[in-house]
C-alpha cells in the first residue's frame, strides 16, 4: 500500500510518501509530481517513511528532475530518508558524486548518498 501527501511550506510544497514506492506506483507518482510541478516552483519529496522502493521509481525520481530543472524549479529529495532507500539508492548504482550534464547548479538527487 502506498499514501501520496502534499503539503505546503513557505513557498514550496512538500511531497511524502509513505508504503511501498515499487513499479506498481510509477504512474500514480508521475502523475503527481506532473501535477505539483504546475503549481510549485520548489518541491521536496519526503521518503521517511517508504517502506520499500525500487529502481523504477529512482528513474522516474531522476527524469522529474531533469524535467525541472529545464523549467527552472527545483526538485529534491528530504535529508531525512528511510534506510531501506538508502541501501537501494547504493545498490542500484543512483550514488553519485558528481551530477549528469544537466546538473549544472549540483543540485542532483543522487550527489553524496554515500553520506547518508
Amino acid at each position: 500500500m502506498i499514501r501520496f501527501g502534499v503539503e505546503h511550506q513557505d513557498k514550496k510544497k512538500v511531497l511524502t510518501i509513505n508504503g511501498s514506492l515499487t513499479i506498481e506506483h510509477v504512474e500514480e507518482l508521475k502523475n503527481i509530481l506532473l501535477e505539483i510541478k504546475e503549481n510549485a516552483d520548489h518541491i521536496i519529496v519526503n521518503l521517511a517513511n517508504v517502506e520499500s522502493v525500487d529502481a523504477s521509481c529512482l528513474q522516474l525520481l531522476c527524469s522529474a528532475h531533469k524535467t525541472y530543472l529545464n523549467e527552472n524549479k527545483s526538485l529534491e529529495i528530504s535529508t531525512q530518508c528511510s534506510e531501506v532507500l538508502k541501501r537501494t539508492v547504493g545498490n542500484s548504482g543512483y550514488a553519485q558524486h558528481k551530477g549528469c550534464r544537466q546538473d549544472n547548479n549540483q543540485s542532483c538527487l543522487w550527489l553524496r548518498w554515500s553520506d547518508r
